[in-house]
């Protein structure tokens, strides 16, 4: 089972749990995690073979502060997809999936 986290945000509580996250994912995924810049800016992140069901996976996404609309979607969905985060919006594309969290929160700024 995968679990997938949508940040909506920009700000610095945004980076901060996104930042918690990932070490979190990392931990329990032994480095099976990726996160990205979304479309319009703001972060996602996703884990990959975690041997839980999906009850478990909506219980962590809870926990870590994954957008409640995606969440309420994913139960009263009946047939997948589930935990969808999209690639792009419009004219807008997210970045590449990345391990590095480093990369994803430094995305698209200047050194």
């Amino acid at each position: 089972m995968r679990v997938t986290l949508d940040y909506d945000g920009k700000g610095f509580i945004t980076k901060w749990r996104f930042s918690i996250s990932w070490l979190i994912l990392k931990f329990i995924s032994r480095k099976a995690q990726y996160g990205r810049r979304s479309a319009n800016g703001k972060f996602h992140l996703k884990c990959h073979g975690l041997k839980i069901s999906f009850k478990q996976s909506l219980v962590i996404r809870i926990v870590l502060g994954d957008d409640r609309m995606r969440i309420k979607f994913d139960i009263s969905r009946l047939k997948k997809p589930k935990q969808c985060l999209f690639s792009g919006k419009g004219e807008l594309h997210a970045s590449k999936w990345t391990q590095s969290l480093k990369e994803v929160l430094m995305y698209g700024k200047k050194e």
